[in-house]
């Protein structure tokens, strides 16, 4: 590109990119906003499933602890007795409550 001598042709120069170029970097800039909002908010929302299916699966594990307490003092039904003995590892783990939320 030849060398533009005066401040009035680089300016010319400046105008004609804009209007050929203008309207496409002004879109990119607002769709590459728009992306990074929407990747942010997914993250967020991915964030809020996990720490609600971690507390729902701690509260599981609370209750079926209190269960077998309260089944193992009793001792009135067999059956009762034998399920409160199972280990609590054997409910749903963590990663398979995050299938569901």
């Amino acid at each position: 590109m030849a060398e533009l001598r005066t401040e009035e042709e680089q300016v010319e120069a400046l105008k004609k990119w804009w209007q050929e170029n203008g309207k496409s970097l002004v879109l990119g800039v607002l769709l590459a906003g728009a992306i990074i909002f929407a990747w942010k908010g997914w993250q967020n929302s991915q964030q809020v499933k996990a720490e609600t299916a971690a507390a729902l699966y701690q509260n599981l594990i609370q209750a079926v602890a209190l269960v077998r307490r309260r089944l193992l003092k009793s001792r009135s039904q067999p059956l009762l007795t034998w399920l409160a003995t199972l280990k609590p590892s054997l409910m749903i783990p963590p990663t398979l409550a995050l299938v569901h939320c």
